[in-house]
């Protein structure tokens, strides 16, 4: 007698991941709840096996409705916005929040739980030397709130998390379909059919969303319980990034190289406005992550979850033709 499907409950699906995700469960034959602020905001796939609950993870009463009869939680909400200025608005959602969600699912005795983090929390490398799983935070992430409620909420769950398995994914920056903000497919528009891009002297760490994605469900399935994965991909300077997007567009920009002292400055008037209560995603720490060359590693990943990665020209391509679709650009 074949076993009844498993159902996942999946946190934050108006987003680029979460949406992506839910394909990528309801094709391995998942049963997936998504739970949501506004049905009308969902803008992936339809399926039968979609089960959408318009609620709130931070409201007890909506995440207990919204995960019973589930056998898993992939918890992917978070604050990502850049331009806040406490770090207790960080941690009221990305940390608090990410603790109701293992509350939940170990009262409802849920079998596993995917927390998606960011690469951030580990220390990055160069591309001969890329960082890995076993690095501790390093500057000039370790100045944004962001960074820091994501290590704080991961160290937390890892520490509470009790009986239930819990398995962390670490995505750097995915690109891909169902960007609906848009969130990081911005860089695609600040480039797209423009005659001149204002180019940052660093670099990171591309990846296609729809293998993070894929990620998730590898992880579930195959991942260590209390490990870590990074997904990553290519790692490029944003010259070599908007190099690729000229090719895939045609187009041939003038790329003007932002020099890092005119940034810097940028990042200390930002850091005053700040200060002064004004929100702004100029920042200090905002203006060094660009100068920064953030690159990782995906061999963990690879090794032990058994994920392939497709380039970054391709997530670019994808992201392209879905901004279309929509209608977001012509």
């Amino acid at each position: 007698m074949n076993n009844p499907p498993e159902k996942v409950l999946i946190t934050g699906v108006n987003g680029l991941l979460a949406a992506n995700a839910i394909e990528a469960f309801l094709d391995k034959g998942y049963l997936v709840t998504g739970i949501l602020r506004g049905k009308n905001r969902y803008r992936g796939i339809q399926h039968p096996n979609l089960e959408l609950y318009d609620g709130s993870f931070l409201n007890m009463g909506d995440l207990e409705n919204a995960i019973k009869g589930c056998n898993h939680v992939i918890h992917i909400a978070a604050l990502t916005a850049q331009g806040l200025t406490k770090r207790s608005d960080y941690d009221k959602i990305n940390v608090e929040g990410a603790l109701k969600v293992l509350d939940a699912a170990k009262r409802n005795r849920l079998k596993r739980m995917v927390f998606v983090s960011t690469t951030n929390v580990f220390g990055y490398g160069c591309k001969d030397q890329p960082g890995d799983e076993t690095r501790p935070i390093k500057s000039p992430f370790s100045g944004s709130f962001y960074a820091q409620s994501k290590l704080k909420a991961q160290t937390q769950l890892l520490i509470k998390k009790g009986d239930i398995e819990l398995v962390i994914v670490n995505p750097t920056f995915m690109l891909g379909p169902y960007d609906a903000k848009p969130g990081s497919g911005r860089i695609i528009l600040m480039g797209y059919k423009k005659k001149f891009v204002f180019v940052p002297p660093g670099g990171k760490n591309f990846v296609h969303v729809k293998d993070v994605a894929r990620g998730l469900v590898e992880a579930l399935e195959k991942g260590r319980d209390g490990e870590a994965y990074l997904m990553a991909n290519e790692n490029l300077t944003y010259l070599e990034f908007f190099k690729i997007l000229s090719k895939i567009t045609g187009q041939k920009p003038a790329l003007l190289k932002i020099p890092k002292g005119i940034l810097i400055f940028m990042g200390f008037w930002g850091s005053f406005l700040r200060a002064l209560g004004l929100k702004t995603e100029l920042s200090l720490p905002n203006m060094k992550i660009l100068c920064a060359h953030g690159y990782y590693s995906n061999q963990k990943a690879q090794k032990e979850l058994g994920i392939h990665f497709q380039s970054t020209e391709k997530a670019i391509a994808d992201a392209i033709h879905w901004f279309r679709k929509e209608g977001m650009i012509r």
